[in-house]
């Protein structure tokens, strides 16, 4: 990735957190991206668009806005198939 790239992403869980994965954006910014510790929250705003990343085409979001937020409530996310009890 290029100095101005970041992938924003998220934690899916589908059965439990031993099982997670990360989804996310790859995220571009018209100069290079600020420097964010890892594991910090953000807040987006941006265009979508498609970049390629090792021949594979992907969603870009081309970021125009970007803040820290704290983490929320409920930081990671489940399919829509699964009901939290």
């Amino acid at each position: 990735m290029s100095q101005n790239q970041l992938v924003i992403s998220r934690f899916l869980i589908t059965h439990c957190v031993a099982d997670a994965s990360i989804i996310g954006f790859v995220s571009e910014f018209s100069e290079p991206s600020p420097s964010l510790e890892k594991d910090t929250w953000v807040e987006a705003e941006g265009v979508l668009d498609i970049t390629t990343f090792n021949g594979t085409e992907l969603p870009l979001i081309k970021i125009t806005g970007l803040k820290k937020i704290n983490e929320p409530e409920k930081p990671y996310l489940y399919p829509i198939s699964i009901k939290i009890l």
